[in-house]
């Protein structure tokens, strides 16, 4: 059995094991030291602004400590994109805003339903009126929300 302590969390008291007692040390420790580097003044214009600028973004940057789930790379959006990067190299791009709003519409959808594990042309179907009874599909806003 692990042991349970009572530890202070966002100003209230509240029962914590030894091992999120110990991530939370840590990242308070990543927070202190953090704030130790970016309040640094140099004496070197450039390196100062850049310090600042790091250090306005601390919440942002240290997000990590608050959601471990967080990827600390964009591999995955990277990937995404590229499907929309191969088409527009490949047709040359759009002549028209419209055009471009209407690839880009479609594209997201086949990926978002490539993602839930759903057949597009089902998704589509359904959505225009022209399925079958036996692939009705949810609405894509509450499938994802049922995931998140």
């Amino acid at each position: 059995m692990q042991d349970v302590f009572f530890v202070p969390v966002n100003d209230e008291i509240g029962p914590c094991r030894s091992r999120d007692l110990l991530l939370l040390v840590a990242a308070r420790g990543l927070q202190a030291r953090f704030d130790r580097i970016f309040s640094l003044r140099t004496g070197y214009g450039d390196l100062d602004k850049l310090l600042f600028r790091l250090g306005r973004r601390k919440d942002e940057l240290l997000r990590v400590l608050e959601r471990p789930e967080t990827p600390l790379h964009t591999n995955a959006s990277e990937r995404d994109l590229r499907g929309f990067v191969i088409k527009r190299k490949i047709s040359g791009g759009t002549v028209s805003r419209n055009g471009r709003q209407a690839r880009d519409s479609m594209l997201g959808l086949m990926k978002t339903c490539q993602k839930l594990g759903l057949s597009f042309w089902h998704y589509l179907g359904d959505r225009l009126g022209i399925g079958d009874e036996d692939h009705l599909v949810a609405p894509l806003a509450s499938m994802v929300a049922a995931r998140a």
